[in-house]
């Protein structure tokens, strides 16, 4: 018959139903809205300039740690860094300069943590990981592993010689018995960065978890 489509074949060599067809035009068109969901999902939690989770999602997702460990009675620790002197290498070397180390710092994280961390840029060259069920300890070695790799790098310039950047670090842990606010425990994580600053930078310093 003239104008009619053939239906396509099984892989029995039998053509397919107007029911399968159906069926399969049905999964199609939802594996492409999954698509489209998770596309829009990355796009509303990522940071666009490195490419880590944002500052609005790490606050969401630092809540649902909280409540995790206090339901479990487990425990997290939380890294807070910043890049020392990026102030003078934007003026330096200017802000793509700058923009590209973020990059490649932002790039060398997600190499360096596990896939359950949880790693953000929480604003300017300033950066936050959650690790679960790390304590203290635990993380301290993973700062101080990041501020050697850090240290230890040579960032692409445009000119002939690399730039060294080195990192500032404050580390601190969760206490499920303790009754706190996040912001209280990005506080704790952040005045301990700032110790390492005044210190002399490129340090990792341990803070006590909030406790009340």
């Amino acid at each position: 018959m003239h104008g009619l489509v053939p239906l396509p074949v099984s892989g029995l060599g039998k053509p397919y139903g107007l029911l399968e067809i159906e069926y399969i035009t049905r999964v199609v068109r939802f594996a492409a809205i999954s698509l489209e969901n998770a596309s829009l999902f990355k796009q509303a939690t990522t940071d666009r300039m490195s490419g880590l989770f944002s500052h609005h999602f790490f606050e969401k997702t630092l809540e649902e740690e909280m409540e995790r460990a206090r339901r479990y009675k487990s425990t997290f620790s939380l890294v807070m860094f910043d890049i020392d002197h990026f102030k003078e290498v934007n003026d330096a070397h200017g802000h793509l300069q700058g923009d590209r180390v973020l990059k490649e710092i932002s790039r060398y994280i997600i190499k360096s943590i596990r896939q359950v961390d949880f790693a953000a840029r929480y604003g300017g060259e300033e950066f936050a990981i959650i690790l679960p069920a790390v304590s203290m300890q635990g993380a301290l070695m993973v700062a101080e592993r990041l501020r050697k790799g850090v240290e230890k790098r040579k960032f692409q310039s445009d000119s002939d010689e690399p730039l060294h950047i080195t990192i500032s670090l404050g580390v601190t842990e969760f206490d499920p018995e303790a009754n706190y606010a996040p912001s209280e425990i990005v506080r704790e994580a952040d005045r301990a960065l700032y110790q390492s600053k005044e210190m002399g930078r490129n340090r990792v310093t341990a803070s006590r978890s909030c406790r009340k």
